[in-house]
């Protein structure tokens, strides 16, 4: 006789263990979930969130951590809208209900040789995918490409750092110049958007090459064709587009 597996529930209680501020304006929530939650994702998947006996309306955001870290999700999240100005408020040891993960978009151990393309957050779910690479020994080429307007809005700086000493490669950007040279902001290395020439001089050759695009449509909509016309397949995108901007 089998037994039929049990049905992961649709909303679960994480709980906020660590907060930790990142860039200008933005939060990495760590959120403890029940022992017999059985969550599982994928690397690039998303759960919804949002706040025990509020009237705001969830909001989808990508898990930042690999499934490896097995017993809570990490989100992270800029202070834009309601929700957020809301988790902004938390302290620690809050309650917060976290949605099933979902999401098509996910890294594929195959694809030896791959691109990752973001703009602001949109490098949330390509952190995932690069300590799920990492923590799982995979042979794989991985090249991250990441941009935004100042230097002080690139996240993750010193675990990037510690990425590339591990074999990633690591090629940030800004598109601003204004704020470069605030306190703090100091930078002389490439400006503007990601652009063609910069991923394939970088990852090698289009032909093989995967690429995974997450964030604003703008990046999205400008980059893909140019890939497209310099060879990479166009079975060789995953994008995650979040919006026109």
């Amino acid at each position: 006789m089998t037994t039929a597996a049990m049905p992961r529930p649709a909303t679960v209680e994480g709980t906020v263990s660590r907060i930790v501020s990142e860039g200008e304006d933005a939060r990495l929530l760590r959120l403890e979930l029940p022992e017999d939650a059985a969550f599982a994702w994928r690397p690039g998947q998303f759960v919804s969130v949002t706040l025990p006996g509020s009237d705001l309306p969830p909001r989808h955001y990508s898990i930042a951590n690999p499934p490896q870290d097995a017993g809570a999700v990490e989100i992270l999240f800029e202070r834009r809208g309601p929700l957020a100005e809301a988790l902004f408020r938390l302290t620690g040891g809050e309650t917060v209900l976290v949605g099933a993960p979902a999401g098509k978009w996910s890294y594929r151990d195959e694809d030896r040789r791959a691109a990752l393309v973001s703009g602001g957050t949109g490098v949330t779910p390509l952190r995932a995918i690069i300590r799920y690479a990492l923590e799982k020994g995979l042979p794989n080429k991985i090249d991250l490409f990441y941009h935004d307007r100042t230097p002080g809005r690139l996240l993750f700086r010193r675990e990037l750092a510690e990425a590339a000493e591990r074999g990633v490669g690591v090629h940030l950007a800004v598109t601003e110049p204004e704020g470069l040279w605030e306190e703090g902001q100091w930078w002389d290395g490439p400006r503007g958007p990601v652009t063609a020439e910069r991923v394939l001089a970088a990852a090698g050759p289009a032909a093989g090459l995967a690429v995974y695009m997450c964030g604003g449509g703008r990046l999205i909509d400008a980059l893909k064709p140019a890939l497209l016309e310099a060879g990479v397949a166009e079975d060789a995108f995953r994008v995650e587009k979040w919006g026109d901007y």
